[in-house]
């Protein structure tokens, strides 16, 4: 995960240009008993002193482009004085994210000091002004500003969508993917500032505008890749076929690394967690046109980069970085280290399928299981128990964007769930290695996983010879 950063930044380089340009509806003048009209003086004086508003998303409406992508955070109310660094610089409470462009709708609260709800209306959403803010660069996927004073008035709106148009309109003013600069909204009621929602778009970026889609064959062989994929460097290709669903695995090379005697392992575990899921999810990975990628080492975004960012929906994994399927699993090269092949599998099936399904279907289990994840997430967080881009607070640059967050949680906890972990491995941004580990600091995510995840016995009897088992 740690490169996503910049593939978003390099995918959107050279697509976003334009000036602002509000597409948003306005909102309602409606009131109810229980309701604060933020444009009334008389109303908010109702709200007292050391009211929080809270700005939240109320709506997804996915549209017709399929070929469009909206990574939506929304950031907590309460920040900690002092802690580690997602504590002190901003803690993830909901994560989206999109496959199609999408409008957006909002859910805009105040609370009192006396701990009184209010729906609040004729609220004015503002954004945050890039160029004055005081958040270096490369912490600003992590990292908001919540500072009242350095935001600019977009309107009163209730939704926003977010497509082609609105890109094209809106960077250089109220985000620069160029400049590494999300979107950060907030709503603004005389001097006090909500929580913030951060939203990045991302497209490919080629001569159809569309990402591409892997042919596939016959699944139980590796063939040949021809075309543009070859002459990049992407010499070979397979697929996992789970539900009547091919899903595609690239291979840049099956020469190197020891990589083609690893495939066989990247589709058990592939197979492994879609079998245990429904058909509905396979299908929503099938209908996002995304791939796995197997590359050989790390070095592969200097190889095919580029070409894959530009092209193609993919999760990367390394053959250097995992194994293959006999049962001594502790090789010397994953010494200290862990098999990321299940980590980034998860990352597949849960960005691409789950999340892609829970977007389509709100009122779904697994839109409810995304928001039990996305709670889980939070409270981990405040408790110290997870804590991602590290301990400390000061860093100068984030390797995780804050939308990334409940997805690294999720495959921390299964690592501990499941004693994937080699012996002795200490996990760099948990508390929680082993079973053990996690049923002592967090018990509720161990029901999490109970409720969502096939048993530890399950996966011990598929998946023998791992050392904690």
């Amino acid at each position: 995960m740690n490169n996503k950063v910049i593939l978003l930044a390099s995918i959107l380089a050279a697509t976003l240009t334009g000036c602002s340009e509000d597409t948003s509806s306005p909102t309602s003048n409606s009131t109810s008993a229980q309701a604060i009209d933020a444009s009334k003086p008389s109303d908010v004086l109702k709200l007292g002193n050391n009211y929080k508003i809270n700005f939240g998303i109320k709506s997804i409406k996915p549209l017709s482009d399929n070929h469009f992508n909206v990574d939506a955070t929304v950031f907590s109310n309460e920040l900690m004085k002092n802690g580690f660094f997602a504590q002190v610089n901003g803690i993830t409470k909901r994560n989206y994210k999109t496959f199609s462009d999408a409008e957006f709708s909002f859910d805009v609260t105040a609370t009192t000091a006396e701990g009184k709800k209010y729906q609040l209306i004729n609220y004015n959403v503002y954004y945050e002004n890039f160029t004055s803010t005081k958040v270096p660069q490369k912490l600003a996927i992590a990292k908001i500003e919540n500072d009242p004073n350095n935001v600019k008035l977009w309107g009163k709106i209730t939704s926003a969508k977010i497509d082609r148009d609105f890109v094209d309109n809106n960077e250089g003013s109220k985000f620069s993917i160029d400049n590494m600069r999300p979107m950060n909204l907030y709503v603004r009621v005389a001097d006090t500032l909500s929580n913030g929602i951060q939203f990045l778009p991302t497209a490919p970026d080629n001569s159809t505008n569309q990402y591409q889609k892997v042919s596939n064959g016959n699944c139980t062989v590796i063939t040949d890749t021809t075309g543009e994929l070859n002459r990049n460097g992407i010499k070979h290709k397979t697929c996992i076929e789970v539900h009547g669903y091919k899903i595609p695995l690239l291979i840049e090379d099956k020469a190197q690394q020891n990589s083609e005697a690893k495939v066989a392992h990247v589709k058990k575990i592939m197979a492994y967690y879609l079998n245990h899921l429904p058909t509905e999810i396979t299908k929503a990975i099938s209908d996002s046109n995304a791939t796995m990628a197997f590359f050989y080492d790390e070095d592969w975004s200097n190889r095919a980069g580029d070409f894959m960012e530009e092209n193609y929906r993919f999760q990367d994994l390394f053959s250097t970085e995992t194994t293959t399927t006999d049962t001594d699993h502790d090789k010397n090269y994953l010494t200290n280290k862990r098999d990321a092949a299940f980590e980034e599998i998860l990352h597949f099936v849960h960005d691409y399928g789950i999340m892609n399904y829970a977007i389509a279907h709100p009122t779904s289990q697994w839109a409810a299981m995304q928001k039990e994840l996305d709670t889980l997430n939070e409270k981990a967080i405040r408790s110290g128990n997870y804590y991602p881009n590290g301990k400390v607070s000061t860093i100068a640059e984030a390797d995780l964007d804050a939308e990334s967050y409940d997805q690294e949680y999720l495959a921390y906890a299964l690592y501990a769930y499941y004693d994937i972990n080699n012996k002795n491995f200490a996990a760099s941004e948990s508390k929680s290695s082993t079973y053990a580990d996690l049923t002592t600091n967090d018990p509720e995510m161990v029901k999490f996983l109970d409720k969502y995840f096939p048993a530890q016995n399950d996966f011990k009897a598929t998946f023998p010879g791992y050392p904690n088992n």
